[in-house]
């Protein structure tokens, strides 16, 4: 019985040791299979806890039946899937404890973040969605869809913009309700931008809308592109300053925790707000005719040490593949 327990342990064990792999050696990322693997980190906890039961069962049936001594290999294993576990959840836990004031310092700002799935967002549930909010970061923008966000009041709403739409996934829009200063353009295959807000009780604050390409696309751009955005705000890092948008990578991803490495923390983490995936939207992606829900969180707002998140939250809009993120933020104490 023992022998059976541990043979059943096995798989999963080597699928969770294969997901910290990629988590605790970034070249592994290099490979754009691998990197796509990599967005699934997470669920590498459902394996090791398998396991872990597994191999405890296993463990205690031996040394019933035949003591410790004879029972050395089911205990390593064992031991080792309760390791795994124990560091996975190590690597969530930052996410389910809030990290903020228990007040709001000062005013606060709510920004939200959509991809618009090359415009075929509902336009009156986008609007619906962006009520409210005083910075928006648009991505995946056609001309059609910011001529009907425009009809619908987008532009009163939000006078202040910076960026293009664009026929495709190219256009990004970066909008606010508080005037703009200096901005400027990051290169890269899809538009990204970053601009000075004039935020009331803040002063000058550096807002970004972001889409750098996925790594199925080119493993080099994707590396390339958000090593672009982290030249660009890196100056930034030490005034108010927030990185929103599609970044096609999960916090798991090597070009993520460059930026955790510069000094940038997300919202959902400082809000303490959970696992929250925003992509694949309910229904957009389908296995053997099997609706997939959303698995991956891709969607972030990334913030400098002098900003904090109060609030977080995911929502969906009929159209596009992504939900968007709409988070209150507040300066640090």
């Amino acid at each position: 019985m023992r022998v059976v327990l541990v043979l059943l342990a096995l798989p999963p064990l080597a699928l969770g040791a294969g997901l910290v792999a990629l988590r605790v050696v970034p070249d592994l990322q290099q490979w754009s299979g691998l990197a796509m693997v990599a967005s699934f980190v997470p669920y590498g906890v459902a394996a090791w806890l398998v396991a872990a039961l597994l191999a405890l069962l296993a463990t205690a049936t031996s040394v019933r039946r035949h003591g410790w001594r004879r029972s050395r290999a089911a205990t390593v294993v064992a031991a080792t899937t309760v390791a795994g576990l124990v560091l996975q959840l190590s690597w969530l836990a930052p996410d389910l404890v809030p990290d903020r004031p228990a007040r709001p310092n000062g005013p606060t700002v709510t920004v939200v973040t959509l991809n618009l799935f090359v415009g075929r967002a509902d336009p009156d549930q986008v609007m619906a969605a962006l009520a409210g909010a005083d910075v928006v970061m648009l991505v995946e923008v056609t001309p059609e869809a910011e001529a009907a966000l425009d009809a619908r009041g987008l532009a009163e709403q939000l006078p202040h913009r910076v960026g293009r739409s664009e026929p495709g996934v190219d256009g990004s829009l970066l909008l606010s309700r508080h005037p703009l200063g200096e901005h400027a353009q990051i290169e890269s295959s899809y538009q990204q931008w970053w601009a000075v807000v004039d935020v009331p009780g803040w002063g000058a604050t550096t807002f970004a809308v972001v889409h750098p390409t996925n790594p199925p696309d080119s493993t080099s751009r994707w590396f390339a592109e958000n090593e672009a955005v982290r030249t660009a705000l890196r100056p930034r890092v030490d005034g108010p300053a927030a990185i929103v948008g599609d970044f096609n990578a999960t916090t798991d991803h090597v070009t993520m925790r460059g930026f955790a490495a510069d000094g940038w923390r997300t919202s959902r983490d400082l809000a303490g707000a959970g696992h929250l995936p925003t992509w694949p939207a309910a229904g957009k992606v389908d296995l053997a005719g099997i609706p997939v829900p959303p698995m991956i969180t891709i969607d972030h707002v990334l913030l400098s040490p002098r900003l904090t998140a109060v609030a977080h939250r995911t929502f969906a809009v009929p159209g596009t593949d992504h939900h968007g993120v709409r988070t209150e933020l507040a300066l640090a104490a």
